[in-house]
């Protein structure tokens, strides 16, 4: 009760400070709100910007970084005694057409323009290797501090980048950041490679492939020009598939691009891309958007702080004013709670001079109106409605006890007098129960009394006459109206068995179930196989003991449902569903 009271106060006292929200707090929270979408805006278009300046930046950096390469690999186009000398490492048997000085020069040539390309580049170039289109295994290289070298690389028309390489047509293919397995020297270092297929033009086809091999920390420092805490980087993509990044994102990471967001391990990035002009290369921009994120928080956080500590201020204020009012609504929301339950014993007693106060008299006097009113007409009701019951039940006595009477007639004309006796003996039984004065009965009592029932109808039918009674444990103590199936089943009887000699066999079934969206219901069937009827069409051509039934399972519970369909040539079932619900009164035992 002490909970209640404490719901009702904070309901009118909510609608007080729903007008103080209104009229203070939420103006001021709009203008935060505004002003950090003009915050958000501003500072978004500023970070837009300096990505794009960052990104164009480190695109131009980079691509001066893959000019040198690019200018060792167009030297096999540009010198023609290199790109011949290539033609003899793919194909030595071509050196039977040249002599031997030509042959040196050659060489010569390969190893001056490619060596000086090395030692005048600006990155640090490492090596320049060449694989020839033919098959084997043998691979030539040029290092800055070495000549020329065969060496030994088994299966290198396999590997992926060679592949890539002959598929590129005139396109570049990068490996990434590694150590590459022909460097033989005491301290190797990591370097990416830049890899180019060598086409003779004339013949259309590859002669073979260069690898420029370049040391990756150039590179990498400008990759680093953005990163180091893992809330922003940036990285290298070819094809989709990572080829170097900033030092805060390694090759090992979990990492899923998709829909312009790249999820590394548990974080994922916004990105932004710029593609670098003639290597196919993707540079991507990745911002967490973490540190943004909370520099709103902080200022969020402070306007808030500043309006909680005016609302609190505001609001010890409110409640001071508004106590006495929410006191008196409080005792006024009480008095109609106890109304609505239907104690109308009530008095509003207000100490203030208020409006309230008013409203209070109005409602006593309103309660002792309803209450001599609901009275009146409660009792009147009550009558009424036991007295249309009564009329139904006394309906059915009659009808039943003549019907069997005519039964009894029957059976002494055919000189049936043990078959009599023992009819006599149940009709008291039956006469009894059919002649108490309750409304309602048990499951159990009523099966009893529909058994005497039909033993009575099989003496007087004989073999053409079949019943059979099926009821659970659950359904056999509920309570329905006395007599109910009574006349369903003698309906069964007499519309049935028709004019010929069929045989007629009657099923009644009680069972409890449970029906989602209702609950606990009784389901009570009696269903027979014989000739059937067809539903009248009038209200009035109705059967009057079908009518007294339905009428009073409406009266006993508002939400029973009541079904009977008949078809002629197949028989009649009748159904009848009462939800779970106190009714009737006194049960009687059978």
């Amino acid at each position: 009760m002490k909970r209640k009271k404490k719901d009702r106060t904070g309901t009118f006292g909510a609608k007080l400070y729903s007008m103080f929200m209104g009229s203070m707090v939420i103006p001021v929270l709009i203008a935060i709100f505004c002003f950090w979408l003009y915050s958000n805006h501003i500072l978004l278009q500023r970070e837009e910007q300096n990505i794009q300046n960052v990104l164009q930046s480190v695109s131009r950096n980079l691509d001066m970084q893959f000019s040198e390469s690019r200018n060792i690999t167009n030297a096999f186009y540009i010198y023609n005694q290199v790109f011949q000398e290539a033609e003899f490492l793919n194909n030595p048997r071509l050196y039977q057409y040249y002599d031997e000085r030509s042959r040196v020069q050659m060489e010569s040539t390969y190893v001056m323009t490619l060596t000086k390309l090395l030692h005048t580049s600006e990155q640090n170039m490492r090596d320049v290797v060449f694989f020839p289109a033919a098959e084997g295994d043998r691979a030539y290289y040029l290092g800055m501090d070495k000549g020329l070298q065969e060496i030994t690389y088994p299966g290198y028309h396999q590997e992926k980048w060679y592949q890539e390489a002959l598929e590129a047509g005139n396109s570049v293919v990068f490996e990434g950041i590694h150590i590459p397995e022909y460097d033989d020297r005491k301290k190797p270092v990591e370097v990416y490679s830049y890899i180019r297929p060598i086409r003779d033009m004339n013949a259309k086809r590859v002669i073979g492939v260069v690898r420029v091999d370049v040391r990756s920390d150039m590179l990498q420092d400008t990759l680093n020009i953005i990163g180091g805490n893992g809330e922003k980087g940036l990285m290298l993509l070819q094809n989709g598939e990572y080829l170097a990044s900033s030092a805060c994102f390694t090759k090992e990471d979990d990492m899923e691009l998709k829909d312009g967001r790249m999820r590394v391990g548990d974080t994922v990035y916004r990105t932004q891309s710029a593609g670098i002009e003639g290597t196919g290369l993707e540079l991507l921009y990745l911002d967490s958007r973490s540190s943004l994120h909370w520099a709103y928080f902080y200022m969020i956080s402070l306007s808030l702080l500043i309006l909680l500590t005016g609302g609190v201020l505001a609001f010890i204020n409110y409640r001071r004013q508004a106590r006495k009012m929410v006191a008196d609504v409080d005792r006024i929301t009480d008095a109609l709670q106890r109304v609505e339950r239907g104690d109308l014993d009530i008095s509003i007693e207000l100490v203030a001079e208020s409006e309230f106060r008013k409203i209070a008299e109005a409602i006593n006097r309103m309660a002792d109106h309803l209450k001599q009113y609901i009275e009146k007409e409660y009792l009147l009701e009550l009558q009424q409605q036991k007295a249309e019951y009564r009329a139904l039940q006394s309906q059915i006595n009659p009808h039943f006890l003549y019907n069997t009477l005519n039964g009894f007639v029957a059976l002494n004309r055919m000189g049936e007098k043990k078959a009599l006796e023992r009819s006599i003996v149940g009709l008291s039984r039956l006469f009894r129960y059919a002649c108490g004065s309750q409304e309602s009965a048990a499951v159990e009592n009523e099966v009893g009394f529909l058994e005497d029932y039909l033993k009575l109808e099989k003496l007087k039918y004989q073999e053409r006459l079949d019943y059979m009674i099926w009821t659970d444990e659950e359904s056999r103590k509920k309570t329905i109206p006395r007599l109910l199936l009574q006349p369903i089943v003698e309906n069964s009887i007499k519309h049935g068995m028709g004019d010929g000699d069929g045989h007629l066999m009657i099923y009644v079934l009680a069972k409890t179930s449970r029906v989602k969206g209702i609950g606990e219901v009784m389901i009570l069937s009696v269903r027979d196989n014989g000739v059937g009827f067809r539903e009248p069409e009038g209200e009035e051509e109705r059967g009057v003991g079908i009518e007294n039934v339905r009428a009073r399972v409406r009266l006993y519970n508002r939400h029973a449902i009541f079904q009977c369909i008949s078809v002629p040539g197949e028989g009649t079932k009748t159904t009848i569903v009462i939800p779970e619900e106190k009714g009737g009164d006194t049960q009687w035992s059978y």
